[in-house]
C-alpha cells in the first residue's frame, strides 16, 4: 500500500499510471530506492527515460497478475526482475536491448551465499545474459512461476532455459559439491549451458581469494 503522506513518496508520471495497473509494480517504483544511483534516477526527464528503456519489461509485468517479484536497478538504466525474497537469488529477467526482448540473467550477491571469513567476496552483483525469448513471453512466466517461489537461503542458477540448478545455503564455501551437482545437471546439456557452468564453477572456485592461480 503506498504511503502518499511519506517524503520518501515518488510521484510517478501520469503517462506511467494511467498505462500500468499492476500494483506490486507501482508500489516498488514508487520507492525511490528502487531507482538505484544513476544519474538520470534524479530527475524527472531522467525517469522518463528509464522507464522508456524498460517498456518491454513493464508491459511484461503488467501480465503477471497476483505473482509476487521485485526489481532490481542493474547498469545501462535497465532493471531486473527477481524473486520477491532477497535469500532467493540467481534467476533474472531484464530487456534485451540489442533483439528488443526479454532476456534470462544469471543474476546475485555472491557475497550473501558465503560465510568464509578467509574470502573477500565484492558486495556487488554478477549479470550474465543467458537466453532472449524473441516472442516467447509464455515460457518467461512459465520459469518465473516454477522457481521465483521460496524463502529458504537459495539461489537459482540458470545454465540455459532448460538447464537450471538449485543451490541451498552458502554453496560458495563448498565447491566439491557445487561442482559435483552443476557437472550432473549439464551431463546432456547443450555446449553453451556447459560453456555457462564451466565459468560458473571457475568464479565459485576462485571468487574472493588473493590467490586465483
Amino acid at each position: 500500500m503506498q504511503d502518499h503522506s511519506s517524503k520518501y513518496y515518488l510521484e510517478l508520471p501520469a503517462s506511467f499510471t494511467a498505462k500500468y495497473k499492476n500494483k506490486k509494480l507501482i508500489e516498488i517504483l514508487s520507492d525511490p530506492i528502487a531507482w538505484g544511483m544513476e544519474d538520470e534516477a534524479f530527475s524527472e526527464k531522467g525517469r522518463d527515460k528509464i522507464i522508456k528503456a524498460n517498456t518491454i519489461l513493464f508491459d511484461f509485468i503488467e501480465t503477471l497478475g497476483d505473482t509476487d517479484f521485485y526489481l532490481e536497478p542493474i547498469e545501462g538504466l535497465l532493471f531486473e526482475l527477481v524473486p520477491p525474497d532477497v535469500n532467493r537469488q540467481g534467476i533474472g529477467f531484464s530487456v534485451d536491448t540489442k533483439r528488443k526482448c526479454l532476456e534470462l540473467d544469471l543474476y546475485m550477491h555472491p557475497c550473501d551465499y558465503s560465510e568464509d571469513p578467509s574470502r573477500d567476496i565484492p558486495m556487488g552483483y554478477i549479470l550474465g545474459a543467458v537466453h532472449s525469448f524473441k516472442n516467447d513471453t509464455k515460457e518467461v512466466l512459465r520459469l518465473i512461476k516454477k522457481f521465483f517461489p521460496g524463502r529458504q537461503k537459495s539461489a537459482v542458477i540458470p545454465f540455459s532455459k532448460d538447464c537450471i540448478v538449485t543451490l541451498n545455503g552458502n554453496f560458495m564455501d563448498h565447491y566439491p559439491a557445487v561442482e559435483k551437482k552443476c557437472l550432473k545437471a549439464t551431463a546432456d546439456a547443450d555446449l553453451q549451458a556447459s560453456v555457462n557452468c564451466r565459468q560458473f564453477l571457475h568464479f565459485v572456485k576462485h571468487e574472493g581469494y588473493s590467490d586465483k592461480s
